[in-house]
């Protein structure tokens, strides 16, 4: 399996989010492991998730909450490798590890634009932290709480979530983002 031999659209995701792809070594004869790892200053990263071959498939798995820890959730079915990743790029969730990283030292936040109105009112939530409205409609987004919002629990999911465009959605509207730092 080449790791560069990915479509376009998949290594900008990947890029975007600051993840990497690992190939990890297999103890099964004829299988492969692929782990999607954060980059968090360590030359190995952090794992998010990881695919796994089973003769022509491949099977997902995706570091998701649980019983207040997380753990490895395993995704079923039939995916091709790129379908693999895709699936551990919508379900992982890692905004702890960034928000450790942002703790740290390392700071970049997300510019949006929308009506004021609306700005207040999203920097009203307390959930996820690290949403600043500046005046004017202008917000700015910890890197956090974008990952945050690329997958929310269900309940915020139905109104407020960042697309794989690196947009803000809220009840249908969509507003760019553009990152710095």
């Amino acid at each position: 399996m080449d790791l560069n031999r990915i479509g376009a659209d998949l290594k900008g995701q990947l890029a975007v989010r600051d993840l990497f792809l690992l190939r990890e070594p297999s103890s099964v004869p004829g299988s492969q492991t692929v782990s999607v790892r954060l980059t968090d200053g360590h030359p190995d990263g952090f794992p998010v998730g990881h695919v796994v071959s089973s003769g022509s498939t491949w099977i997902s798995y995706a570091r998701v909450p649980r019983d207040g820890t997380f753990r490895n959730n395993e995704f079923l079915g039939e995916q091709t490798f790129e379908e693999a990743l895709e699936t551990v790029l919508t379900f992982a969730r890692y905004d702890d590890i960034v928000r450790d990283l942002e703790q740290s030292g390392r700071s970049r936040v997300y510019k949006t634009v929308m009506d004021a109105e609306r700005a207040e009112w999203l920097a009203e939530h307390t959930e996820p932290p690290g949403i600043t409205h500046l005046g004017d409609g202008k917000v700015h987004l910890s890197e956090s709480a974008v990952a945050y919002l690329r997958n929310p629990p269900p309940e915020r999911g139905l109104f407020l979530f960042v697309t794989d465009e690196d947009a803000l959605w809220i009840d249908g509207d969509t507003y760019p983002m553009t990152r710095e730092g």
